[in-house]
């Protein structure tokens, strides 16, 4: 997983590139604890 930030907004949203091509956003988690697990949640349903 490859984390870029979004030039346009760098403070909250976050491109998540996946290694299987595909482009996901999100609004960047205050609670950086939740931020991770739910990132690696959604990688494995994509993949």
């Amino acid at each position: 997983m490859f984390l870029k930030k979004i030039v346009e907004d760098q403070r909250y949203a976050y491109r998540i590139w996946t290694w299987c091509g595909i482009d996901l956003y999100y609004v960047q988690l205050t609670v950086q604890f939740v931020k991770w697990p739910f990132l690696l949640l959604m990688e494995s349903y994509i993949c």
